[in-house]
């Protein structure tokens, strides 16, 4: 299993070295950071290019939007023969074990795509599974714990984990999408596809 995980960046700040720090002091850490800056004016990128040298990052000259600069990192990660990427917002940050968790439970079923739950900044749960309601036209966020996982109508797409033979068979997120949906969109057509949408409750990651 060959894992990249991509965050998109748009003026984070300090969020950005706070996230990567994060993720590179798991026990499992990601193989390959990747960071798509969305111009960003402030030292963020530069802030994160000093703490991690290695890191591979994909410049553009403009906003492009979250969808398109996701898409732009899976394209990277194609390229490097990845077999999962991890989407992890900057202003996010991985508790121990988040990501061998999300390892374990895609091994234990393949088809499938896979969310940690997410805690917002007061401790409190902020995302462990999503429903749509349609006739409202809203993606509305569980917010209780559940020791069980169920297939989701939806999964955020905060801390999303995707084996890339779901990218080959449902396609790249939907550019259309500037901003927020296009996780919504990208659930719904995966599980369309037949793959299952599924919250790791043991996997858990703090977001602000």
């Amino acid at each position: 299993m060959f894992n990249h995980t991509i965050l998109v960046n748009y003026e984070s700040g300090d969020d950005l070295v706070a996230a990567l720090w994060s993720l590179s002091q798991l026990e499992k850490a990601p193989d390959v950071l990747i960071v798509v800056d969305n111009a960003s004016q402030d030292n963020s990128l530069c802030l994160a290019e000093k703490d991690f040298p290695r890191l591979i990052v994909i410049r553009n000259s403009e906003n492009v939007g979250f969808a398109k600069a996701v898409n732009q990192g899976l394209r990277k990660a194609g390229e490097s023969q990845a077999t999962h990427v991890w989407l992890f917002n900057p202003d996010a940050r991985a508790r121990e074990n988040a990501l061998s968790e999300l390892i374990s439970a895609t091994r234990s079923m393949p088809q499938a795509i896979f969310s940690p739950v997410i805690f917002d900044n007061q401790g409190r749960v902020w995302f462990s599974g999503g429903r749509l309601s349609w006739w409202r036209m809203r993606a509305v966020h569980r917010q209780t714990r559940s020791l069980q996982s169920e297939n989701e109508d939806f999964l955020t797409g905060c801390a999303l984990f995707i084996p890339m033979q779901v990218i080959s068979i449902v396609g790249e997120f939907d550019e259309n999408f500037f901003l927020y949906y296009e996780d919504a969109d990208f659930s719904v057509r995966t599980k369309n596809a037949g793959f299952q949408l599924r919250v790791v409750p043991e996997s858990r990651v703090d977001h602000a």
